[in-house]
């Protein structure tokens, strides 16, 4: 009963395909290979492949094949037919491969997210081909897909150290301004459910022209603005319920500066610039902090607190918290991500507008993106690129807690999973009734900051244990076979450890992409060591940075 044990075994790791197989006839065309062409594939793969780790195959081969491969590499393979894939796992069990996640069936070509979730796959984007027994065009478009989607792998993990450090000196100079106002988790609580309609406002071109409308409709939604947005709203005469920011940039303090009046409640990120902070203080007005999911923020062990701020853009978290909240449908407007016909990258009251004036012309015919309304194509960017398709693997998680979201935009880039509404015909339809909105009074928890600074300080310690560590790791002088073993526990106990914050996350993830092209390439030992020995002196470098800015918090409050 092959077909019964590989149903049961996809059903622990894969179950929505298990759950597709199991209601799909197989397909006539499917055939036994004879050994003879089982050879030879195998022997192809020996030859230009030996060492290759993970293996990434288009349209679904023998599955004696993929059998004998399973002994020695991962193999990936992208079959949308399921009537194939039925008839060629009814022939032979895979169980044990599926089970051990040394074969991978994927069959969803729209989303890629959970495979590149995988840190095998992750570790192979430098020796990433994709092979198949013919080319056609949807080989050429899964590939370059597959590309993309390792490219926004690389540009998720960064490469700004400075950066991460900037956001972990941010959080601590914030964690008091945290401590002393509403968890976020407590606020999750008590207004979940609280609201049907959610609008989330961005400053693409388009806001522009939507304004008069969303005026008119501001009671009947909850609005969550980006900081960019809110000035442009106030002056508009349109109240936000939420405003958010995320940036760590002292740019985006300025938002805040002035006191644009109304009664929004500010959720910022706790690695926001302290201006942000500082200004809402003085204009006496209500705002939280909220942790991101990252490694430094859950190493200050405030997991009761809550995590709010995955996605790399203010609008990718706004949509997470909409979310979270349970609203049933969710609009966006101004979220063009793309540039209008005349060049423009945001709406016209954008504060900060002349300084992206020669934006258009640097990108120009390099991002396009399929158009709103599927006519044609416009001009994007970058980052509003990986932008989106943060966005579009938000809506399709969202999906699953019955959440519909809509893009009445009218303009911009397709976010692909909304269904695209003119914003006149989303207010018709369903923003013609007042929403009841929740005006909250919750107080904050009483966290002594002793406590947090305890758990910093054996942040410090640990982190000095392991700068002797790499410090003694760079003088040692066993052999290499020996040398390779040693460094190996260290750099997998460092990397599972509370100290491997965000500020060693793209440092890590490229070292191990190297090592495994290495492997791949049978490197001599001489070249892995060198490859090593770069990873510790960099990892050293940054550690004495980590541990400097958090002694020099502790000794600030007295906990050293």
């Amino acid at each position: 009963m092959p077909f019964e044990n590989n149903l049961k075994a996809l059903a622990q790791s894969q179950p929505d395909l298990a759950a597709a197989l199991a209601k799909t006839s197989p397909s006539a065309i499917a055939g036994e290979n004879s050994s003879e062409e089982v050879l030879q594939k195998l022997l192809f793969i020996r030859q230009n492949y030996p060492l290759y780790p993970v293996l990434y195959f288009y349209g679904f081969v023998d599955a004696f094949f993929l059998k004998a491969l399973c002994q020695r590499h991962r193999v990936v393979v992208f079959e949308h037919d399921l009537s194939l894939l039925v008839a060629e796992i009814s022939r032979l069990d895979l169980s044990e491969e599926f089970q051990n996640q040394r074969l991978i069936l994927w069959a969803d070509f729209e989303n890629f997210s959970p495979l590149f979730a995988l840190e095998f796959v992750q570790n192979s984007a430098l020796i990433y081909t994709l092979l198949g027994l013919r080319e056609s065009e949807e080989k050429a478009a899964l590939d370059a897909r597959l590309r993309q989607e390792f490219s926004f792998l690389a540009l998720q993990k960064g490469n700004d150290a400075e950066d991460n450090l900037i956001a972990i000196r941010h959080n601590l100079t914030n964690l008091p301004a945290l401590l002393s106002r509403i968890a976020f988790k407590d606020f999750l609580s008590a207004y979940r459910f609280a609201g049907k309609n959610a609008l989330i406002v961005s400053t693409g071109p388009s806001l522009t022209k939507q304004l008069p409308l969303l005026k008119e409709v501001q009671e009947n939604a909850v609005i969550f603005a980006a900081d960019s947005a809110y000035k442009i709203l106030r002056e508009a005469g349109i109240n936000p319920d939420f405003v958010l920011s995320m940036e760590r940039v002292h740019w985006t303090s300025e938002f805040f500066r002035e006191d644009w009046g109304g009664e929004s409640l500010f959720i910022l990120s706790s690695l926001t610039h302290p201006k942000s902070v500082e200004f809402l203080e003085k204009n006496g007005k209500n705002f939280m902090l909220v942790l991101r999911p990252f490694y430094f923020e859950k190493a200050l062990n405030l997991d009761d607190y809550g995590y709010l701020g995955e996605g790399a853009s203010v609008a990718n978290m706004a949509y997470e918290l909409a979310a979270a909240l349970r609203f049933e449908r969710i609009f966006f407007i101004g979220q063009d991500l793309a540039y209008d016909k005349t060049g423009l990258s945001h709406a016209r009251e954008y504060f900060y507008l002349k300084d992206h004036e020669g934006d258009f012309k640097q990108d120009v015919g390099k991002f396009l993106s399929p158009a709103y309304g599927g006519a044609g194509v416009v001009e994007s960017s970058l980052v509003w690129t990986l932008f989106r398709w943060g966005l579009e693997r938000d809506i399709e998680r969202a999906k699953i807690l019955g959440v519909q979201t809509f893009n009445a935009t009218e303009g911009g880039a397709r976010i692909k999973g909304t269904v695209e509404k003119p914003f006149s015909e989303c207010c018709a339809e369903f923003l013609q009734k007042r929403e009841e909105k929740k005006r909250l009074n919750l107080e904050a928890r009483r966290v002594d900051l002793k406590g947090v600074l305890h758990g910093l300080r054996g942040l410090f310690e640990e982190g000095e244990k392991w700068r002797r560590n790499f410090e003694e790791i760079l003088k040692n002088e066993s052999t290499e076979t020996q040398y390779l073993a040693l460094f190996n526990k260290i750099y997998f106990d460092f990397k599972a450890g509370p100290c491997h914050t965000e500020l060693f996350v793209a440092l890590s993830f490229h070292y191990a992409q190297e090592q495994v092209k290495l492997e791949a390439l049978n490197a001599d030992l001489k070249d892995k060591i060198s490859h090593q020995k770069q990873y510790a002196v960099a990892v050293l470098g940054l550690l004495q940075e980590q541990n400097a800015l958090l002694e020099g918090f502790l000794r600030e409050n007295d906990a050293l």
